[in-house]
């Protein structure tokens, strides 16, 4: 059985990109000859906006080729009422607190919606599990990974929504944990009993957060695997520029935006210091930029470069400093410190 798993899609009237990717991962779905499709929460952005999206996703719901089942997630926890239809394919897994479909290669067991704490669901879902067959966990969750912020999951602002651990995901006895609310990437984790966790990450930027080539995760022959998706997505570019390399980066810069793909959106950070008018070095990106962000972090220092102490310094530095690691840092220090007197002169 060949199951796609995504989650956090939030549909939304005013970000119609969203809507698109869905259609991507619809697509996708066919072209991997999927049998079931698993939504891991947070498909609308809002009750309101499932309210109005509604039609548009019924469309797309009403015969994609394969069932399609969803579990509500924080944002759309309300959205799913009884008596409304998104579709012939559709079904909100709603049912407290969890809801089982079986299918000859797995039990399915998902969790919807819920506020406090997942210590009362331990027992129930261990009780859940079929031994002779693979299990699959379905939720939409906080797992309390290192390293990871609030606007990992979504919104720098909201609490950490039904927070979990490895060591409790690890001892309920599932094979898989299909998960949503981890916006950021893709993520998958083998705990130590071998059960396989993923985040598929959001399928389509939701933020600047976001970067980079969006993923599902398709679930086959007892494996895990993520798949590229071509939806809108954040790319951001980042350049240190130096005197030296000043030209160079340009032609980077238009090979580098010659790769990405025409629904990537894509922003360009300019680090550093260049010899020359400022403004006409931006001129130059700009203009090859077409419709990316150009954020502009250089300075001009020529005035800087021609000064007989800096050049000395810069004679020394190249002498004694043989790692080139070491001899960037020393000079862009060094730069920093002739910046600032130079201003505090001109003052």
């Amino acid at each position: 059985m060949r199951i796609m798993h995504t989650a956090d899609i939030h549909l939304h009237r005013e970000h119609p990109q969203r809507l698109e990717a869905l259609e991507q991962i619809l697509l996708c779905g066919r072209e991997e000859n999927i049998q079931l499709l698993l939504i891991a929460g947070d498909l609308f952005d809002s009750v309101v906006e499932a309210e109005f999206l509604r039609p548009q996703v019924r469309q797309l719901f009403d015969d994609p080729g394969y069932p399609i089942l969803a579990i509500p997630g924080n944002h759309d926890a309300a959205a799913y009422s009884a008596g409304y239809y998104f579709g012939g394919q559709f079904e909100a897994l709603t049912g407290e607190p969890l809801t089982i479909r079986d299918y000859p290669e797995y039990r399915l067991v998902a969790v919807p919606y819920r506020q406090g704490s997942f210590t009362p669901l331990i027992s129930e879902l261990r009780q859940a599990v079929n031994p002779d067959i693979n299990n699959i966990l379905l939720l939409h969750c906080t797992w309390s990974l290192p390293h990871y912020t609030n606007s990992d999951y979504g919104c720098p602002d909201e609490e950490r929504y039904l927070p979990v651990t490895a060591d409790v995901l690890d001892g309920l006895g599932y094979q898989f944990i299909l998960a949503g609310h981890f916006h950021t990437r893709y993520q998958q984790h083998r705990l130590p009993s071998g059960t396989i966790f993923v985040y598929p990450g959001a399928p389509v930027s939701i933020t600047s957060r976001e970067q980079g080539q969006r993923k599902v995760n398709l679930l086959v022959d007892g494996s895990c695997n993520e798949l590229e998706l071509a939806t809108w997505h954040h790319t951001r570019l980042e350049y240190t520029i130096s005197p030296e390399n000043q030209e160079h980066i340009l032609n980077q810069i238009i090979s580098d935006l010659a790769k990405q793909p025409d629904y990537a959106q894509v922003s360009l950070v300019l680090n550093g210091y260049i010899r020359g008018s400022e403004e006409q070095y931006r001129q130059q990106v700009t203009e090859m930029a077409n419709s990316a962000i150009v954020q502009f972090n250089l300075r001009g220092i020529a005035h800087i470069l021609d000064d007989p102490l800096y050049c000395r310094f810069r004679e020394l530095l190249e002498s004694e400093v043989r790692e080139p690691s070491l001899r960037r840092r020393a000079l862009e220090l060094a730069l920093n410190a002739f910046s600032a007197d130079k201003a505090g002169t001109s003052q």
